[in-house]
């Protein structure tokens, strides 16, 4: 994926406002500004149903598998400890459920490639050995940043799924616990990542299917800001290594910024006599280690190459950038007790900027139902979703 010229980052929208306030370079000043950045990219979704914010996401299901197994209620080593002893376990196995006499059982713990645990809340009262079950996955976890779902579709059906209320889903598996094709859906808490909801369809999916999730996205939290160096080396593909070590999991969906003629480089809107406008720029895609990241394209070779990473901003052109610098503006006010007049005219400007970004948002059919790129993609083998990041261009 090609980053844009006019795409923005923490840091660009930062240092905008710092030198639209006609503030000193001081790290206070800066400190204060990067914390009104965050706090209106944090609000602004939540201010109005913005069509920018409404995004794709494609969540890919497990097949059901079965396999013969052992059981024993005390355990030796763990309680409700299952032991496989024919058939393989899925990658994913703790985070579905057995079937045994017809009832739904989930797993708590994966020990090892044999052996796991059931769940406290519901399992077997009995041992029983050499019996045969089924391993279904119902439960899927989403991404932090999903607000509201508008929608889901099943890819390969070509339909929509009907949502039903919490009970009565918990009443389908209770009464009639089937595995096939999934009509309907739920959305309730995870409980496989605190803070994060999960889609549970029922019946539980016997086959891999993908489904579509029309939905409405938070921003995600502003992390990385300016994270700088001058001992980067690029080779000819994708990888891109320093050894001072300042790369973290959090950079991935990040962007990284490349200059080959020593400055630390910056945006192209950014005014720093220090640094210059970069040469190359390009997403950041996976975490190695804290030495070496991959990034979304090939990168120009290099060595000593002035680097800088800062978390790209998902703001919509024109209307919606303009409502977004005003709501930092009036935050910076806020936050820092400037003056009564001057707080004033920066909540009528961002009054004026939000009514204008709405009346231009109603006007124009963005067609926002975007997908993630690769490898954003999720399914159900990927639980890291914070380091998820929406990038459109």
């Amino acid at each position: 994926m090609i980053l844009s010229s006019s795409a923005l980052t923490y840091h660009d929208i930062a240092m905008r406002l710092h030198d639209r306030f006609g503030l000193n370079q001081s790290p206070r000043e800066l400190s204060q500004v990067r914390v009104a950045v965050a706090d209106a990219y944090r609000d602004l979704p939540s201010i109005y149903p913005w069509k920018w914010y409404n995004r794709r996401f494609l969540l890919s299901t497990s097949p059901k598998a079965t396999f013969t197994v052992t059981y024993d209620v005390t355990g030796g080593s763990s309680e409700r400890l299952v032991t496989i002893t024919s058939g393989t376990a899925p990658l994913d196995l703790e985070y579905g459920e057995i079937i045994y006499g017809d009832k739904f059982y989930p797993i708590e713990r994966r020990i090892s490639s044999t052996q796991f645990t059931l769940a406290e809340s519901a399992y077997p009262p009995n041992d029983f050995t050499a019996t045969q079950v089924t391993w279904v996955r119902s439960n899927y976890t989403l991404p932090s940043q999903i607000r509201q779902i508008h929608e889901a579709w099943s890819a390969s059906q070509n339909r929509k799924l009907t949502y039903i209320p919490f009970q009565e889903m918990s009443r389908y598996y209770l009464i009639s616990p089937n595995t096939g094709v999934a009509f309907y859906f739920n959305i309730n808490s995870s409980s496989q990542i605190l803070g994060h909801s999960a889609l549970k369809l029922y019946p539980a999916p016997d086959a891999s299917e993908q489904f579509e999730i029309n939905c409405a996205v938070h921003t995600t939290p502003l992390i990385n800001f300016d994270v700088t160096g001058t001992d980067g080396v690029a080779t000819a593909v994708s990888t891109f290594t320093s050894a001072s070590g300042p790369f973290n999991s959090s950079m991935v969906g990040s962007v990284l910024r490349l200059t080959y003629g020593g400055k630390i480089p910056k945006g192209r809107m950014v005014y720093d006599e220090k640094r210059s406008v970069y040469e190359e720029q390009y997403l950041i895609k996976r975490f190695v280690s804290s030495t070496e990241i991959q990034v979304d394209g090939v990168i120009k070779t290099g060595t000593d190459v002035a680097f800088q990473v800062s978390d790209y901003v998902d703001i919509g052109p024109d209307s919606l950038l303009s409502a977004f610098e005003a709501l930092a503006h009036e935050k910076f006010c806020y936050n820092h007790a400037v003056s009564g007049e001057e707080t004033g005219r920066a909540a009528a400007r961002k009054t004026q900027e939000i009514r204008a970004a709405i009346e231009a948002d109603s006007k124009v059919n963005w067609n926002l139902e975007y997908s993630l790129p690769y490898p954003y993609i999720f399914d159900g083998s990927i639980i890291n979703f914070d380091s998820l990041k929406k990038h459109t261009f």
